[in-house]
């Protein structure tokens, strides 16, 4: 996922037999690319996708899932060129449907997951070389953390050490890591899975405060087998794919640096992902807006401001009472007001267009959403909460409509930089609070990224 890959071989699509000799790159930061020596858009119009092409190359068999046509080019010699563009790679398996392409496992390593649960299998007291000239490393294996994703889904954090034996001057070096599996009572299909895999990567986001991604995938089922040792059990095929989240900026974090700390939240995890799960599939909406801001949290602009006001009403559009009164009551208040009115039949469009609205005022949904927030950073940064909810709402009204009568009294600059800060601490305060994260567990790490 986050190394270069090249395979070399010959490429067709599932309907045809023409197999094309190319070559398939695989970059981090680019994506892949697969060039062939000829091409599967044989009509100078035909712009089409592919939606699987099947391989078999020197590192194996390939399946291509959403290729993306780029181009097509001829040399002197007449030689054609085809260029596409897949987007996700399936190492170690032919697959001719996309609706076959299931697995009831998956295993996949977590950018900062390690970090995060800061836990070693070494004990380092065990380590005495100056005064017996000679020294032994003890390592323990860490336990497994188990918990349950749903009634299809149970899920698992492993540990190993492996140790490796470097060539130069003899060193040896020991590599502690974490990696989830999760297990499925179906066979799930790749585009499910890897929504999952997504939702979990997001909980280290959340947790760390600094974006994760998946740094490998490796999926396993009872139908795909392969012999070892004259024993049939189940291959590892793996799966490859630029994910937009990663960046080589993004920092590994360390103990006392996290939003949430694993060791407050440790005896009560299972329950808290399983919540983070549901929640995750209930707010999608605001999943989506609250987690772009990491992908670029080291620049700021206006966009990331009007981001966190959607994610903000739509949190509390999905978890509070929606109506500012009873519907019967708003249908009837608003019959009374129409026939109060003498307007042109296109006035009267127009007003009762603009009477369609019994939905809480941003001002009123910041009210509810501080008041739950319940930390004593969120209501240092507010200060007086009409106050606080005018300016919001001057500088959302301002930057959605650019309003000039507004400009002089929207912020700007730092000060809506800071205004945003304070927006997404009160968001995640409720957040956390929703999946049973105890307050005290990540008031620090407010103060410590927000404050």
């Amino acid at each position: 996922m986050i190394s270069k890959r090249t395979f070399k071989g010959k490429f067709k699509t599932p309907d045809t037999e023409n197999w094309y000799y190319g070559t398939l790159t695989y970059d981090p930061d680019k994506g892949a690319e697969l060039e062939i020596f000829g091409t599967f858009n044989h009509k100078f119009w035909d712009q089409s996708s592919r939606q699987i092409i099947i391989g078999q190359t020197d590192e194996g068999d390939i399946t291509l899932i959403n290729n993306w046509y780029r181009r097509t080019r001829s040399s002197k010699n007449n030689i054609v060129v085809g260029v596409y563009r897949p987007n996700i790679i399936i190492d170690g398996h032919i697959f001719k449907e996309i609706s076959n392409i299931n697995f009831e496992e998956v295993t996949f390593r977590v950018f900062n997951l390690f970090p995060w649960i800061s836990k070693t299998g070494q004990n380092r007291n065990d380590i005495d070389y100056y005064n017996l000239g000679k020294y032994s490393i003890h390592y323990e294996e860490i336990p497994s953390i188990d918990f349950k994703l749903n009634n299809h889904c149970t899920g698992k954090i492993s540990f190993e050490a492996p140790i490796d034996f470097g060539a130069i001057q003899n060193e040896i070096k020991i590599y502690e890591e974490a990696y989830v599996t999760f297990n499925y009572s179906y066979h799930k299909n790749i585009a499910d899975i890897l929504k999952d895999i997504a939702a979990f990567f997001n909980s280290i986001t959340l947790f760390t405060n600094e974006q994760s991604y998946p740094t490998s995938i490796l999926f396993r089922d009872s139908k795909f087998l392969e012999e070892k040792s004259k024993v049939q059990q189940r291959k590892y095929i793996n799966c490859i794919y630029k994910n937009t989240f990663y960046d080589s900026k993004h920092k590994v974090r360390r103990s006392g640096e996290f939003l949430v700390e694993y060791s407050e939240i440790e005896g009560n995890y299972s329950t808290i992902i399983n919540k983070w799960f549901e929640l995750y599939e209930e707010m999608d909406s605001v999943m989506m807006l609250m987690m772009k801001y990491y992908k670029n949290k080291y620049e700021f602009s206006s966009d990331q401001f009007m981001d966190i006001i959607r994610a903000i009403e739509n949190f509390h559009r999905i978890d509070h009472k929606n109506e500012r009164i009873s519907q019967g009551k708003f249908e009837n208040l608003v019959t009374t007001i129409l026939k109060q009115v003498d307007l042109e039949e296109e006035d009267l469009e127009w007003l009762t267009g603009r009477l369609k609205g019994n939905e809480p005022t941003l001002k009123n949904r910041l009210k509810d959403l501080i008041q739950e927030s319940d930390t004593d950073l969120i209501n240092e940064k507010v200060g007086k909460i009409n106050s606080f909810c005018w300016k919001v709402t001057t500088s959302r009204n301002y930057y959605t409509h650019y309003d000039k009568n507004r400009k002089e009294e929207a912020a700007k600059s730092s000060d809506l930089l800071e205004l945003t800060r304070t927006l997404r601490a009160i968001l995640i305060s409720n957040i956390l609070k929703k999946i049973d994260v105890p307050v005290k567990s990540y008031e620090n790490g407010l103060k410590y990224h927000l404050g």
